[in-house]
Order: C-alpha cells, then sequence, then structure tokens
C-alpha cells in the first residue's frame, strides 16, 4: 500500500508462523525495492515465526541471502557502539538492507519500559533508524511519502535509457527508473522511457544514454565487451 511510505522503516513482529498471501509478499517486496527496508524481530522466542519469516524472506527475494552481521557492522555503531548486541541478520541488495532481522526480543524490552536494564535495545531502535537513514538524514513530516506520487507524463519530452543486461547483479533496484521518471516528470517536465538490453546487443540500441550498475564483480565475454564499444563509438 501506498500508505506504507509515510515511513521508511516497517516494523513486522510476532511469535507464530506468518500465514502471507502470494499478494501480501508481493506488496512487502513492492515496498523494498521502492525505497524502504522492513525490520523484523521474533517475539518471545517463537520457533514458528523465527523459520516462518525466513521462509516469506526466501520468496520474496529469491535473488539474496539473510546473513548474519559480525559485532564490528556498521548497525551497531550507527549512533551508539552496541558490541554486537543483540544478534541481527540481514538481507541486502548489495547496496542497501532490504530487511533487517533479530531472533531476541527487542520488543519486549521496548514494551516493558526496560530503560535502565535494556538501554541496548533502545538504543538498538535508534542505530537502525540512522543505519537506514544516514547519520544526519532526518525523518519527513507527518503525511509526508518516500515514494513519489505517479506523474502525468502526457505531451513531455521523453528521454529513453537502456538498462544493460549481464551475468551478475545489474538490476539490483529495479523500480529505480520508475522513481525517477516520477520526479523528472513533475519536476523537470521530462519522461524517462527505459528497457532492458543485452549487453552483447548494445550496438543496435538507439538510446544515448545507457545505465550500466552492478554490485559484484564482472567478467564480460567478446561479445558484450564488443556490444559496449559498438554502443559508444555509435554516439551513445
Amino acid at each position: 500500500p501506498f500508505e506504507w511510505h509515510d515511513a521508511p522503516i516497517l516494523l513486522i513482529s510476532g511469535s507464530r508462523k506468518p500465514t502471507f498471501s502470494e499478494d501480501e509478499i508481493k506488496k512487502l517486496r513492492t515496498f523494498a525495492y521502492q525505497g524502504g527496508t522492513i525490520l523484523s524481530i521474533t517475539e518471545c522466542g517463537g520457533a514458528g515465526f523465527k523459520t516462518g519469516i525466513r521462509e516469506i524472506y526466501r520468496k520474496a527475494f529469491p535473488r539474496y541471502e539473510m546473513r548474519k552481521i559480525a559485532p564490528g557492522h556498521t548497525l551497531y555503531t550507527a549512533h551508539e557502539k552496541l558490541n554486537g548486541t543483540p544478534p541481527v541478520s540481514i538481507l541486502s541488495n548489495g547496496v542497501r538492507p532490504l530487511v533487517i532481522h533479530t531472533d531476541y526480543d527487542v520488543a519486549k524490552s521496548w514494551q516493558s519500559r526496560k530503560y535502565a536494564t535494556q538501554k541496548l535495545m533502545f538504543y538498538f531502535g535508534v542505530n537502525v533508524s540512522r543505519y537506514v537513514l544516514g547519520q544526519w538524514s532526518d525523518l519527513l513530516p507527518r503525511g509526508k511519502t518516500y515514494w513519489p506520487f505517479p506523474a502525468d507524463t502526457g505531451g513531455l519530452k521523453t528521454v529513453k535509457i537502456a538498462r544493460v543486461k549481464y551475468g551478475g547483479n545489474y538490476d539490483p533496484e529495479p523500480l529505480a527508473m520508475i522513481a525517477l521518471d516520477r520526479r523528472l516528470s513533475a519536476e523537470e517536465k521530462l519522461h524517462v522511457e527505459d528497457s532492458v538490453v543485452d549487453m552483447d546487443k548494445l550496438g543496435a540500441c538507439t538510446a544515448k544514454v545507457a545505465l550500466l550498475t552492478g554490485t559484484d564483480g564482472m567478467s564480460l565475454s567478446p561479445a558484450q565487451q564488443n556490444g559496449l564499444k559498438a554502443y559508444v563509438a555509435g554516439g551513445g
């Protein structure tokens, strides 16, 4: 739902196995790819939620794995030094966290207001916010959204962009072009029309701009290298 973007972080907690429909899993995926981060907490040591939420994430983000972070990870030092407490796993697209998960019942400390004995658990919430938003970023005012509204593109000048496809993680932010189009349409009166083009076929691409992104190593075949050379030689 669009209203989820009133905040950059979506909290999911529970003790029992979550029973999300395919449509609900799709909404979680869309929220994350629209720039949001999901924070999930296993309550009361619930084994059903602990395993079930991981199954949900495997369905929502099959390309990525949830990994336990080390005590020296930035999340543990983003505001206060947490010394690796609580244990946290992160599912990342290689650019930013899509999911932050802990099996430690942080929510219990919050609900019980154990400010004195569980101070680190309150700092954890601050650290998550700082890690997701950045050290000096502030939350938007109530009612403001982090995802741009659709804009009228009728009659606007069109700019074509080719998104270059290769064997690696070429598209970590699959909805980024939609956000770019909406912002440019509303603010600069330019409509972005993007298409995915295989790297070895770039030579025949008519778009003046090709977007090459990635998060991991690249090993290009001769055909892919030739595609890049032909594209640039042709004026791209």
